[in-house]
């Protein structure tokens, strides 16, 4: 009997004003909680009943330890697609087919652009995420703070009596409500409200007032007991089960539902419970071995009963209609009895084409069938592919469980299972994989054991390099003798999600010659390994790459990259498209700045392919809003789209390409003035302490090093600051990389600077311009020019000084750097003492950094000029006597328009260079023509030539 629905006012009116919400283009996450069978989708079934305009779609959680990765959010890709599933296989794995390896935030981003883009508004419900993997809730906290932005409302129920303090959906709710999530909570009936239900269902009855009351104080007003009652009152026919006991727990109540279908439908319906909460009708008939005609009635009295209702529209799959139902059945299902039915679901699951191994490995596991195992491994294979580390690590931890010392298959599970705990538990996964070799050596499973040596070697002995060479050397023999065998490749892809075509660890060997010292024995290795492996293979390009880049190579490096970039688009490989155009960008700026229309090219070639792939694919590196080009926009002076780009993202977790993130961000704030900021940022870049090991493959880690250091120096921790320098030093590869040795050198010049030693700063930054001029890096030679300028002004050597501050100057401009230039002129007014010049340098530097919106640099640039007011109001004099240098009282200021306009720029030149808006320089030229009375440009160019005033 359907009941009406009564009561929930205020939940409902607070629903449909989230459903205007997100018609409007404001969406949300609503969690609705609640005690079993109090209600929660009941009340979702009237809030998308008034949903017009809205596209419908429902995600469901089966059961415990039951749900398929991402499950509830593949059946919402599904209805959504409908028949044209096409239109959802540009999406990741399990959503679409989409190539290439995507993390947990990509594939999350992906899914919401695509729904952000349905082109209606969507109402999604979730049911049961308490039930849920753990990639379906991350996906969820990934999309939260999203919804805001998009026409989609998310509604997810789940029980409140089924989460603990350990759960991670008790865990994350905080969260979620942090990231604007709406939590409703749906309590009891009241006493009113179940009056109200009693007059609607059950109209003819007298007396409803007292039933009601009676019902009350029987149920308290749960809604499901309530509806129960009712509806036996309503089929017996009279007032309501008085003399019969009220049923004490859910169970009691759901069993007297259940007990009124016939055995044969009970039968068939504990098969289907067994299954799942959703089911199969064919899976179903091979399970109860009942005869077709039987089995038809059986689930049509079950329909006909509420008990289970059809979810397609073809009839060929059910679900139940409250999950109580089915674990009332289960509860029914004991010992033996419950492994046997197990055994058939599993038997029957194994007949299909392609048996889903979640679903496998769950009945054969609780059947205790000795080939759980080979499906568990097979589930956590999956799960791994879609990113679901956690997962699948259950997944291999229940089956290391399954399977004792000595037996088949067991080295395979310990070395996958290590492979997902590389992260988290290091120490442990290398136990793993030691265990593994050793399993592998008495199956016997050569190509496990080979594996398990390659990634001790990779993740492990790299830090033991005593005799770390002749151990890859070994392991690239093995490797080399296996390439065609089948298993080896399997479990290859397994581990790193594609077959390199040549001895893995040759890479191993590349890198190892390469950040030792030797690079040119690394590039004859390379060259070697690369005549038979793939020659798309991302970990190949990365070491060409690689060596580019110690070399000094960087024009070649960014070549490369902008090269691989355009195939992984021509392939769809949005990801690694995105992710190479951003490494050309650094590339670009580093070494490429002087050509700073190449610089805005490759910038907007990246923003553009990160927009197609947002809108193509639904990948994206960084959320909707946010860019890879945030250094770009750093170094050219948009600090708010910077600031975003870079700092916002870097405090958030962003996966492989946090460190990067952090990297910029930190060395942004530091320039800024933020030090505490930039302390922060840079802290989250591994490895933690200066004594610590660097890990093969992390070789941009030199930078952080060298960071850390100045921000240690900026903080006054000249003995932190020297420790992470000599770290940088300890690293092999430092002499052969012109462009990291001008890095450290530069931070060497200023911890000698701040310590005292002048001279050896003054080597050590002359150094680093050299390191920087030959791999033809402005960026690096603007800063050793700037501090090249300070330490002359220093040391009073004036001369040298203006000719390092204006080379900088001059370099910044030519590459279009103002927040370079900008810096330059902050740290020349602070070189220049209590002058006029000195003022002027600062309110301009003040000025640069108000235009770009760069508040904590400005801040900074202010307080310098505070201190200079602090000091001009002390020595009036000197002030008047640096100004008697230039002549008729020209400012500083006046003096540079004077020598641009000797140079023969005009006005909107002179306002670029200077980065001040045309007004300005009008105004500056009349100040000049009344001071110096010339008459004309052309009189002012020889005026500037006869007073030493010309470039």
């Amino acid at each position: 009997m359907p009941l009406p629905f009564v009561g929930r006012r205020g939940e409902l009116a607070g629903l449909r004003e989230s459903l205007a919400e997100a018609a409007a283009g404001h969406g949300r996450l609503i969690l609705v909680g609640g005690e079993a069978g109090i209600g929660k989708s009941t009340l979702l079934r009237r809030v998308a009943s008034a949903a017009d305009g809205f596209a419908l779609a429902w995600g469901h959680c089966p059961g415990p330890d039951e749900t398929p990765p991402y499950g509830p959010w593949t059946e919402i890709v599904e209805r959504l697609a409908g028949t044209g599933r096409g239109e959802a296989e540009h999406l990741p794995p399990p959503f679409g087919a989409a190539p290439g390896h995507w993390t947990l935030y990509e594939r999350a981003a992906s899914l919401g652009q695509w729904l952000a883009s349905r082109g209606r508004p969507l109402l999604l419900i979730v049911e049961d995420i308490h039930w849920a993997d753990r990639g379906s809730l991350d996906l969820l906290r990934h999309l939260a703070p999203r919804l805001p932005a998009w026409p989609v409302l998310v509604a997810a129920t789940y029980r409140t009596d089924e989460i603990g303090r350990r759960h991670p959906l008790w865990q994350l709710l905080p969260e979620l409500t942090r990231s604007g999530a709406s939590r409703l909570s749906l309590g009891l009936l009241s006493p009113e409200e179940v009056t109200e239900l009693v007059a609607a269902a059950l109209p003819e009855t007298p007396a409803t007032e007292e039933l009601a009351r009676s019902l009350y104080a029987r149920t308290a007003g749960h809604p499901l007991f309530v509806g129960e009652l009712l509806e036996e009152a309503a089929r017996r026919g009279r007032a309501l089960l008085v003399d019969e006991p009220l049923p004490q727990t859910l169970r009691q109540a759901l069993d007297a539902k259940l007990g009124r279908l016939p055995d044969e439908v009970r039968g068939v319906l504990l098969g289907a419970a067994v299954i799942g909460e959703r089911f199969g009708y064919d899976l179903l008939a091979r399970v109860t071995e009942v005869e077709e005609e039987r089995l038809a009635e059986a689930v049509e009295a079950a329909v006909d009963s509420h008990v289970i209702e059809p979810v397609s529209a073809d009839g060929s799959v059910f679900a139940f209609t409250h999950p109580l139902l089915r674990e009332a059945l289960m509860g029914g299902l004991v010992g033996g009895r419950r492994r046997r039915w197990h055994h058939r679901v599993g038997q029957a699951l194994l007949q299909e084409p392609a048996p889903d191994p979640d679903a496998v490995a769950f009945h054969l596991t609780r059947a205790g069938d000795p080939r759980a195992w080979a499906y568990l491994v097979a589930a956590a294979d999956r799960a791994v592919e879609l990113g679901e580390l956690q997962k699948a690590r259950a997944h291999l931890e229940q089956a290391l469980g399954l399977l004792g010392p000595g037996s088949s298959g067991r080295g395979e599970v310990l070395l996958k299972l290590g492979n997902c705990l590389l992260w988290e538990a290091p120490e442990r996964a290398a136990s793993l994989w030691r265990e593994a070799e050793e399993a592998a050596r008495s199956e016997p499973d050569p190509a496990v054991a080979v594996w398990a040596r390659h990634l001790l070697v990779e993740r492990v002995l790299a830090r033991e390099p005593a005799d770390w060479r002749e151990r890859v050397e070994s392991v690239m023999a093995e490797q080399a003798a296996m390439l065609s065998e089948p298993r080896y490749r399997a479990l290859e892809r397994d581990l790193f999600g594609r077959c390199l075509g040549a001895p893995r660890a040759g890479l191993l060997l590349v890198e190892s010659l390469a950040l030792g010292g030797d690079p040119e024995t690394a590039a004859r290795q390379l060259e070697q390994l690369a005549g038979s492996a793939s020659a798309d293979d991302p970990d190949l390009r990365e070491s060409v790459m690689l060596l580019l880049l110690l070399r000094g190579r960087l024009d070649e490096a960014s070549a490369l990259c902008g090269k691989a970039a355009r195939e992984a688009l021509e392939t769809r490989d949005y990801r690694n498209a995105v992710r190479l155009k951003a490494i050309q960008l650094r590339l670009v700026l580093i070494g490429g700045a002087e050509r700073p229309d190449e610089v805005d090219a490759v910038a907007a070639e990246l923003q553009a392919l990160e927009s197609q792939a947002r809108h193509r694919s639904g990948y994206a590196y960084l959320p909707e809003g946010r860019s890879l080009a945030g250094v770009y926009h750093y170094f050219r002076g948009k600090w708010q789209a910077a600031w975003r780009d870079v700092v916002e993202a870097a405090r958030q977790e962003m996966g492989t390409y946090g460190a990067p993130l952090a990297y910029h961000g930190a060395l942004m704030l530091l320039q800024a003035g933020d030090v505490a900021g930039a302390r922060a940022l840079i802290d989250r870049v591994p490895p933690p302490r200066p004594d610590a090991p660097v890990p093969l493959g992390n070789y941009l880690l030199v930078l952080p090093h060298a960071l850390r250091a100045e921000v240690h120096l900026a903080m006054g921790e000249v003995g932190p600051a020297r420790r992470w320098l000599e770290a940088a030093e300890r690293w092999p590869a430092l002499g052969a990389s012109p462009f990291f040795r001008a890095v450290v050198r530069l931070a060497w010049a200023r911890y000698y600077w701040k310590t005292g030693s002048g001279e050896a700063a003054w080597h050590a930054a002359v150094e680093a311009l050299v390191d920087a001029r030959s791999v033809g890096s402005s960026l690096i030679a603007i800063h050793a020019h700037r501090l090249l300028g300070e330490l002359a002004a220093d040391r009073q050597d004036l001369e040298a000084a203006s000719k390092h501050f204006g080379d900088a100057l001059e370099l910044a401009h030519r590459c279009r750097l103002p927040f370079e230039v900008a810096l330059t002129r902050l740290a020349r007014g602070r070189s220049l003492g209590s002058t006029p010049d000195s003022r002027e340098e600062l309110r301009a530097a003040v000025e640069l950094f108000r235009q770009m919106g760069a508040e904590p640099a400005e801040a900074m640039a202010r307080a310098a000029l505070a201190k200079w007011e602090e000091a001009g109001a002390r020595h009036p004099g000197a002030a008047a006597a640096s100004a008697a240098r230039l002549p008729d009282r020209l400012t500083p200021r006046e003096a540079e328009v004077v020598a641009l306009v000797a140079l023969g720029l005009t006005d909107q030149e002179i306002a670029a260079r200077l980065f001040i808006s045309r007004k300005t320089v009008d105004r500056h030229l009349r100040n000049i023509f009344n001071k110096t009375r010339v008459p004309n440009r052309a009189a002012l160019a020889a005026y500037a030539t006869r007073h030493g005033l010309a470039g």
